[in-house]
Parts: C-alpha cells; structure tokens; sequence
C-alpha cells in the first residue's frame, strides 16, 4: 500500500467518525429537546401555599366519581402530573387536558416560573387555580403574606401574555366556623398584592453598591423589567385591584372536606368551552 492510498484510507476513517461523532450530538440535542417539552400540551395548573387543599382538590378531579373525599392528604413536595377529560359535564366532546398539583412552599418559585414559561409554556396554560385556606389564622400575617408572595410572582408572568391567564382562587374550607368570607379574602389578598408592588415600584437598582458585576447588572435589567410592567399595569393611579389584570380573576368558595367544589368544577367546564 502506497502513501497515497494510506493517506486516502486516514482521511476517509476521520470523515467516517466526524459523520458518526455530528449525528450522535444532532441525535442527542433532538432527544434531549423532545424531553423538555414532554410537558407541552395543553394544560390547568393547581397552586396554593401548604395545607390549604390543593393536593385534595387535585384528587377529587382525578377520581371524577362524586364521591365525597376525607382521606387525609399530604402536602406535596414534587410536581404531579395527571390528566383529564373535560369538560366534565359532557363527556361526548371532552378532551384531554394535563393537570398539575405543584408544590406549595416559596422556595419552589424558580422552578415553577421553569415549568410555565419553558417545559409548558405560558400559550399552552388554559387556566389556573389558586387554592386559599379561607380560615382566619391562614388569612392573617406571615401566611396570608406568603400567599401574596406567590401570587405576585405568579402575576408577573402570566399577565405578559396577551389577555393574561384566567385564574379561579378557589376559597376552601369555608365550612370552618372561623373562615373568612369569599370577598373578605380578596380584599384582604389584594391589600397585600398592593403593598407588594408598591415595594417593587420603589425599589432601586444596585448600581452605586460595591458589589458590581454580570449578575447585578442582569438583576437591574430585570428589576427594571418588572417595575415597567408593574407600572404599566397600576397605571397614574399605582393601587393595584384584581380589576386591572388582563386575566379574568374568579373568587368563588368552597369545601373540598365537605364535598362542596362543583362550582370550581364548573369553572373549568366554562374554560374548555370557551377555548373550544
């Protein structure tokens, strides 16, 4: 075997293993794209701080028999996934929805804004539902705030969208002695909503601190980001009401302990149908 030929033969085995090394990298990019949007269809979430009902909304819709539900549930530290036909009240034209019981502690936000914005997609939520523990103790201090932490964090995604998102607070245990009214939940709510982006309004940029570097710079971009927004959506007036939101905000109460949740259940008839 001449030079030439061996010369020939290494150029021919390094294209050959170019060509194997590009596909197994195009191949494993397509694979690992295909799983990130696994997730993307179309889809209702369920949220709300911990203990306030959600899981057990969550499988009251799952089960879909009527029955009334007082297993004892546990607070839910992983998303869980299910699905489900809707609308429930005709079966003949229901199609299938994905539904989401998502964890409800704070520090759980990022992931959620991850599983919105980027595994679903804002286009593919069709609606969300809030659970709120209407009892006084959950609608008071510390709790009442973390719920309003949650919601404004939430907000600040879901209204960039065209029209926003709808979303159904579903009030529960109001068969509690010491609950709350559904309206006196969502003046309170959004008391504290308002006081939460006044704080955002005033915040300052970190520019001028000792600390400096890409990461603060990207943090004033996107406080900036969010005070125009928040601006935009408070307007000259700058007290934030429910009323101002692009998504239709529903108030409405219930009992999932007492087998009182048909109207959230409605709710969500009323969504796909209107979507349909």
């Amino acid at each position: 075997m001449d030079l030439v030929q061996k010369v020939l033969i290494t150029l021919l085995v390094v294209l050959i293993a170019t060509l194997i090394l590009f596909y197994v990298q195009t191949n494993g990019i397509a694979i690992k794209s295909s799983g990130d949007s696994s997730h993307r269809q179309p889809s209702f979430l369920i949220l709300g701080t911990n203990g306030a009902g959600k899981t057990a909304f969550y499988n009251r819709l799952m089960s879909q028999d009527n029955q009334p539900k007082f297993e004892q549930t546990v607070s839910s530290i992983e998303p869980t996934f299910g699905h489900i036909n809707l609308p429930l009240a005709k079966h003949s034209i229901a199609k299938t929805y994905q539904i989401i019981d998502y964890p409800g502690h704070l520090k759980y936000t990022q992931l959620l804004n991850k599983l919105i914005l980027e595994d679903i997609t804002l286009q593919k939520i069709k609606g969300i539902v809030y659970v709120i523990d209407s009892s006084a103790a959950a609608t008071n201090g510390p709790r009442l705030l973390e719920v309003a932490h949650g919601l404004f964090s939430l907000l600040s995604q879901t209204e960039k969208l065209n029209n926003g998102i709808d979303i159904l607070f579903a009030v529960n245990k109001q068969d509690l002695f010491d609950s709350r009214p559904v309206f006196k939940v969502k003046e309170l709510l959004q008391q504290e909503v308002d006081k939460l982006v006044k704080n955002e309004l005033m915040q300052k940029s970190s520019a001028g601190h000792e600390a400096s570097g890409i990461d603060e710079e990207d943090d004033d971009t996107n406080r900036e980001s969010l005070k125009e927004f928040w601006s935009s959506v408070v307007g000259r007036n700058g007290r934030f009401s429910f009323d101002m939101l692009e998504g239709n905000m529903d108030f409405i109460g219930g009992s999932v302990l007492k087998n009182k949740t048909e109207d959230w259940e409605n709710w969500f008839d009323e969504k796909v149908m209107n979507q349909s």
